[in-house]
């Protein structure tokens, strides 16, 4: 019993996973909204659970960093030589007053680091004197500085290096090539806006997409959108120079974006008469009411509103501010943007953790809903104490190109193709492979994709040190078909359980049973559960072993929990479908005897796409002929657990795995996987050893046949297999 059903969302596309305004296009008003009034602000509990349409997210002040989006490198003015100290007060500004700022924040004093003296640095700065024992004026002497170590000192060389001023931004400075991998451009088109035409964080891409999406599709014309931009405020110097680093701009961090800017200029508005607001004066601008409640509802706050001298309705008494219509911003945290996306439709985008070639796990998104070639997923697998591998089936499904997976360690990885693999697939196939997976001491593997694919992983047991309670040694039993439903013409019954009595070798005791189940010729799509009676009998399975589409053949290796608890042994099928199957023994699991398993690392053993040995005969690139074997070695023991895949078939063919000298002289009836004309396919198998570490594989028809070993059972193995219920560790579907 190895995984789920595989039941697939209906994915929708990036235009179909954004809810556009219910009033038909001619119907919404396109009128400029140049006298707005901002609604209430969003609590932390709104802003939690997503639910932020009828209040606006202007956050808590913090910077993107306290949220979580990271920390850039930042272009501080330099320190050239030391003068004379000057007294800074309010009003005071430049690379000295930031250095200060920031000397203060080291002490766990909340300030803002901008260069900019004002009446919160003076009360910061205050406070700091009467901790300090200094006279308390909110001016910073030359005892104050003292105090906090700072120095007076001209402006030196600007930018620093690693930086390149652009004339509008550092985007593209070398310093910044590590952060600008969290900067990633639309893959697909949002509505009307191409793909490719913008830039932002890989974090909060849905709300943009969202956005975006919804608004041209309901009739506003987006002609330029953009996000990322190195650089600091519009307010201030934008290249930075004399600032600190909270005068960074949210463009910095991916988290505002601009749109129609010619349209939607950033001016400052005066009062037009005495005693008059600035809140009363229209702004320029042509985006209309909805519009700007679009972008509330996907967690953007406004710059039509302005900021802290802002304009919450037209009423509000200002005699001047600055408006940024062209300006939208996201103000929240990651759970926030995670929430908002939840609740107004469908991610365009998968984000979740991805372990790189330098073994550091990172926040990554993709340009779609699927993960992506190269990305190297975690699974953690929740191991029992001392386990040191877990057995695991791994289902691929959803590819639109021909791929792998191989199952690995976590840690730095060298080689960018992988030598072995875990699972094969072609496009649009859902193919299922059980595979003995080493896991580390935190109880993780990761998942390498050679191509964009759906990975599911279910965890059938793990293998644990001998002397671990339960722990259960495998025991090699005579291979044998114990059901083929084709010599009598009859199919299984689909929606229903149908039981394997007196499994024919299982010993007494077992507490799993391998059985190699091949689905034929079935009826519908659909999917067969292999498990114990007594809860299969009890009503329709919520977990599976093989995956197969109409009038298939498909097989895969499963362990059946429990197979050997009464005598005889046995075990019960449950297909979804009416179909044909056979069944083959491979081995069981028994406490206290048996064989260990030796882990080995993973292995390509052959290869008839390079160089093998086809039956006595050295050849290469050449497939194994109809009836014709390949010779392995390289393994050990009484029997290996190896990989075997099917590729290049030339027909409906099957492929038997044994010592060379028992499939020389009589085949025996049975098989280990099962291949066909375009169709890439893996199984694992447990395989008898010769003395010589040697085994062969005869193929019906002419194939390439790859061989990966994963352990051998021998005398000596250190480990013994304990099973447990099929757990569901990682469905990229749902992330």
């Amino acid at each position: 019993m190895l995984m789920l059903p595989i039941v697939l969302p209906v994915v929708a596309s990036t235009v179909g996973s954004v809810v556009v305004p219910q009033a038909a296009n001619a119907a919404l008003d396109m009128t400029p909204w140049v006298l707005p009034t901002m609604p209430a602000l969003c609590t932390a509990a709104l802003a939690d659970t997503g639910d932020v349409a009828n209040c606006t997210l202007a956050g808590d002040g913090t910077s993107p960093a306290d949220r979580g989006f990271g920390t850039p490198p930042f272009p501080s003015t330099s320190a050239g030589v030391t003068i004379a100290w000057v007294d800074l007060g309010i009003g005071s500004t430049g690379h000295v007053v930031a250095a200060v700022q920031a000397a203060l924040k080291a002490t766990g004093r909340n300030v803002v680091v901008d260069g900019d003296y004002g009446s919160q640095t003076a009360g910061v700065v205050s406070s700091f004197q009467a901790a300090s024992s200094l006279a308390v004026t909110g001016i910073v002497n030359a005892a104050t500085a003292a105090a906090l170590g700072v120095s007076n000192t001209e402006a030196g060389a600007f930018p620093p290096v690693g930086f390149v001023w652009s004339g509008w931004a550092y985007n593209g400075s070398p310093i910044l090539a590590s952060w600008e991998t969290k900067m990633v451009r639309n893959a697909s088109a949002w509505g009307t806006l191409a793909a490719g035409r913008f830039q932002g964080n890989n974090d909060i891409m849905d709300l943009y997409a969202g956005f975006i999406t919804e608004i041209t599709l309901a009739g506003y014309n987006v002609q330029d959108a953009g996000s990322y931009a190195f650089r600091c405020t519009a307010s201030t110097r934008k290249d930075c120079a004399e600032l600190g680093s909270d005068s960074l701009s949210n463009h910095a961090w991916g988290l505002a974006m601009d749109m129609n800017t010619n349209a939607n200029p950033m001016l400052s508005y005066r009062a037009a008469v005495s005693g008059g607001s600035a809140c009363a004066v229209p702004m320029k601008t042509d985006i209309p009411q909805w519009v700007v409640q679009t972008a509330q509802r996907w967690g953007l706050y406004w710059g039509g509103y302005a900021w802290s001298s802002g304009c919450k309705s037209p009423s509000d008494r200002v005699s001047s501010t600055t408006r940024d219509p062209m300006h939208f911003e996201f103000n929240g945290n990651i759970s926030q943007a995670r929430a908002i996306i939840a609740r107004n439709g469908t991610p365009t985008r998968l984000c979740t953790s991805v372990v790189g070639n330098d073994g550091i796990a990172r926040r990554t998104c993709s340009p779609s809903l699927m993960p992506q070639a190269g990305w190297r997923l975690p699974v953690q697998v929740q191991a029992p104490a001392g386990a040191t591998a877990a057995l695991v089936n791994i289902t691929l499904t959803g590819a639109t190109t021909p791929g792998y997976v191989t199952a690995e360690d976590c840690g730095p990885a060298t080689e960018p193709v992988r030598q072995w693999s875990n699972g094969n697939f072609g496009i649009g196939q859902t193919v299922a492979n059980l595979s003995v997976v080493p896991i580390d001491a935190n109880g993780q593997f990761c998942l390498y994709e050679s191509t964009a694919v759906h990975s599911i992983v279910d965890v059938q047991g793990f293998f644990v040190p001998a002397s671990q309670p339960g722990a259960a040694g495998f025991v090699d039993v005579n291979q044998q078909r114990v059901l083929d439903t084709r010599s009598g013409g009859v199919r299984l019954p689909g929606l229903a359980a149908t039981a394997l009595n007196d499994l024919a070798g299982i010993p007494a005791g077992a507490t799993a049973v391998m059985l190699n189940a091949t689905v034929v010729a079935p009826t519908a799509p659909g999917y067969l559960t292999a498990d114990s009676c007594a809860r299969l009998n009890v009503g329709a399975p919520t977990s599976s072993n093989v995956n197969f589409g109409s009038d298939a053949i498909v097989a895969n290796l499963a362990v059946v929990p429990e197979a050997g608890g009464s005598t005889p042994a046995s075990a019960c099928m449950w297909p979804s479908a009416s179909t044909h199957l056979v069944v083959d023994t491979q081995g069981a699991f028994v406490p206290d005897t048996g064989l260990g398993l030796s882990l080995v690392a993973p292995t390509r053993l052959a290869d008839t796409r390079e160089c093998a040995d086809h039956d006595g005969r050295q050849m290469c690139g050449v497939r194994i002929g109809d009836g014709q074997m390949l010779r392995v070695t390289g393994a050990r023991g009484t029997s290996a657990l190896v990989n075997l895949t099917l590729t290049d078939s030339s027909g409906e063919m099957f492929a038997v795995a044994d010592r060379c000298d028992v499939l020389a002289t009589a085949r025996p009836l049975r098989s280990n996987a099962n291949g066909g004309l375009g169709r890439n396919v893996a199984n694992l198998a447990v395989v008898p050893v010769a003395s010589d570490g040697s085994f062969c594989v005869w193929v019906s028809k002419a194939t390439h046949v790859v061989v990966d070993i994963q352990g051998v059972f021998e005398p000596g193995g250190a480990l013994r297999f304990v099973t447990q219920n099929p757990t569901r560790r990682l469905d990229t579907r749902g992330l």
